[in-house]
């Protein structure tokens, strides 16, 4: 169905109607980064004293107390949800809702956390941790937005395909990988890197990027012995060249097997964006006053509620930018006129070729059908004619051994 060409016309249609709405998402969060990094790197950084810590301040409370009631708001209307399920006890409903709980949550932790920042005295290194995580969410928060452009996400989908790849393998492989760690802890007490249980699990990671100081380690160490170098030999062999490859071999079907039906994840994720711009286009304008300000987003109906005629106007089968998609209101005298892109009209070929030669093959398959029962009917025209001419036959010989009988019978009288 998504790689279907009316599918694909209707998502082009949409994204006309909705884009405005989704580019301000996309500037709020660049707008949100950009004043949250300016001011971490005024306070903590090279840019001291060369810009007014004050306007970042005030701008950053700006986007904490919006930020802080739009997600309130959603977490709101959650548990609203989630009530409603419980009172029609529909569990199957819940059950689907309860997978976006994480997501509301992890949309509190920024304005949270920028609430502590900014409003809590805090030691300087609470301050650097705080500031260091919060950089890491609006950098994460910037990705997912630019994931909602397909080109983008799909992208990101590679990414999470083969972080879950690769993590499921690692999880298989942790009590070697620990096994491992754990030795080099016990037999190489006094080398820094190993004397303790965490740090010597932080190493064997790095170990398997190729950081292996082997000479400080396992050379120049007094405590060094043949079993810790046959042990890094097995750990060589084992985790640095066999699982790593076969980390790198799962990472690279991982990422064939995404761009062989990159098409249908790239519309599969257009429509999960729309579906939400549309959401946030139809809240506004249930909200007083707003709603004659803001366009209606349904493609088949209008905003006094006529209903629209989407039609194609193709004056050629090649790439032709005469070739436009018309969405018309006939009652209101209205008509929208925008490019249709080339991908669709050359779908719909091929599905115009399918149905020619779907219609062909039942064709020739009737024909030959209808030419297999003629040939039946004649043959069971033969056979009853044939047995006619028995019947007859039959009667004659009968009449004739009458008449024989009759001349005989005369002939002794």
């Amino acid at each position: 169905m998504f790689s279907h060409p009316i599918f694909e016309l209707f998502l082009k249609l949409k994204w006309n109607r909705v884009w405005k709405l989704f580019w301000v998402y996309i500037t709020w969060s660049f707008l949100y980064s950009l004043t949250l990094v300016t001011f971490i790197l005024e306070k903590f950084s090279f840019l001291n004293g060369h810009i007014s810590g004050n306007v970042l301040y005030y701008c950053l409370m700006f986007f904490q107390v919006t930020m802080s009631l739009v997600s309130g708001v959603q977490l709101i209307m959650f548990i609203y949800t989630i009530t409603a399920s419980l009172l029609k006890k529909n569990f199957r409903e819940i059950g689907l809702k309860f997978t976006l709980f994480a997501d509301k949550l992890f949309t509190l932790i920024s304005p949270c956390l920028l609430g502590v920042l900014l409003y809590k005295d805090l030691s300087v290194k609470s301050e650097r941790e705080v500031s260091a995580v919060l950089i890491f969410l609006a950098c994460f928060s910037t990705l997912s937005v630019l994931s909602k452009i397909p080109r983008i996400g799909i992208q990101k989908l590679m990414i999470v395909r083969v972080f879950y790849s690769i993590g499921s393998f690692f999880l298989s492989y942790f009590p070697l990988f620990f096994s491992f760690a754990l030795i080099y802890h016990i037999l190489l007490p006094n080398v820094l890197v190993f004397s303790q249980l965490d740090t010597a699990l932080i190493k064997a990671f790095t170990m398997l990027m190729g950081e292996f100081d082997f000479t400080a380690n396992f050379v120049a160490s007094e405590d060094s012995s043949v079993m810790a170098k046959v042990f890094f030999f097995m750990y060589l062999v084992m985790m640095s060249l066999v699982v790593m490859n076969l980390v790198l071999g799962l990472a690279v079907s991982d990422i064939h097997e995404l761009e062989k039906d990159s098409k249908v994840r790239s519309s599969v994720l257009e429509y999960y964006t729309l579906n939400m711009i549309e959401k946030a286009f139809l809240s506004i304008r249930k909200c007083p006053g707003l709603g004659r300000f803001v366009r209606n987003p349904s493609i088949f109906t209008a905003n006094d509620g006529t209903h629209n005629t989407v039609y194609l106007d193709l004056v050629d089968l090649d790439k032709n930018p005469l070739n436009r998609i018309y969405v018309a209101n006939q009652k209101a005298g209205i008509i929208e006129e925008f490019e249709c892109p080339h991908d669709i009209i050359e779908r719909m070929i091929e599905i115009i070729k399918k149905i020619v030669r779907l219609k062909t093959k039942k064709t020739e398959d009737n024909l030959e059908t209808q030419s297999q029962s003629e040939i039946k009917e004649a043959l069971m025209y033969m056979k009853k004619n044939q047995e006619a001419l028995e019947e007859q036959i039959k009667d004659i010989k009968t009449l004739i051994s009458k008449q024989n009988f009759i001349s005989v019978k005369s002939a002794l009288d």
